[in-house]
């Protein structure tokens, strides 16, 4: 009655009866690997009266499934962050090396810590960035590996949308008359935007070239002279492939 057990990735029990006279007695245990790759083992069962039994285990260990796919949404200049929950199972304290495979639009931290687990497993949370460049669907995988928790794999799935329109922006039609709106080219190559506001009390310059991923001010004006008015800023990309894809700014002046 009892067991020898010196693979880690097997778990069963210490101790278990054999009836007597038993002719089938069966130990069962778990295999539970957490790195691919294959191995041998002995599994050594002894008792005083019968002796000792070895079993020799030729072990392999596969490749984990993909988790569920996680999905994102979000306008265009937007971004979505997310916590995303893996089980680790590593009995000792280990760094997870993250990666993200298949699009610029997501990121993670480059590193995940993760203190022992019990054999049960404990939760930790991976933060998640979808900031989308371009309108559409976009596919990508995030990897976590150790070399002793093992490799997780999570498909990520993100949905960019139009961009969203804000306002209404307030401009007074006292002292200098006028609001700056800060934008942004999300675009991943120098654009040039193009200006245009549809009411004749507000005024705007015409365009405005944007490298990747710089910020600039965009200055209405408004005269008042008309009295209060609303309006519409366009902005529009007019180069690229991207040409054609509009932000929309609500504007409201007050006398």
């Amino acid at each position: 009655e009892g067991s020898t057990r010196q693979c880690v990735d097997i778990h069963g029990p210490s101790h278990f009866r054999v009836p007597p006279r038993a002719t089938d007695a069966r130990y069962t245990f778990d295999y539970m690997p957490l790195v691919e790759r294959d191995k041998t083992a002995r599994l050594v069962l002894s008792c005083t009266e019968l002796g000792a039994f070895t079993y020799d285990l030729h072990l392999r260990a596969r490749p984990a499934d993909p988790l569920p796919a996680e999905r994102f949404s979000c306008c265009l200049g937007e971004q979505v962050v997310r916590k995303h929950y893996v089980t680790n199972r590593c009995p000792v304290r280990t760094d997870y090396h993250a990666t993200v495979e298949g699009s610029s639009h997501f990121s993670a931290p480059q590193s995940v810590a993760a203190s022992a687990a019990s054999r049960n497993g404990s939760k930790v949370p991976v933060e998640i960035t979808y900031e989308p460049s371009q309108l559409g669907e976009a596919r990508a995988t995030l990897v976590l590996a150790s070399s002793v928790g093992g490799e997780f794999r999570c498909p990520l799935v993100g949905q960019c949308l139009p961009p969203r329109p804000s306002g209404p922006h307030v401009i007074k039609a006292t002292g200098s008359s006028r609001i700056t709106l800060p934008f942004k080219n999300v675009f991943t190559s120098s654009e040039t935007f193009n200006y245009t506001v549809d009411h004749p009390s507000f005024s705007v310059k015409s365009h405005d070239l944007y490298k990747q991923g710089e910020t600039k001010d965009i200055t209405v004006r408004f005269d008042g002279q008309a009295g209060s008015a609303t309006a519409k800023l366009s902005v529009v990309c007019g180069t690229g492939e991207n040409a054609g894809v509009e932000w929309i700014f609500y504007l409201k002046g007050v006398v």
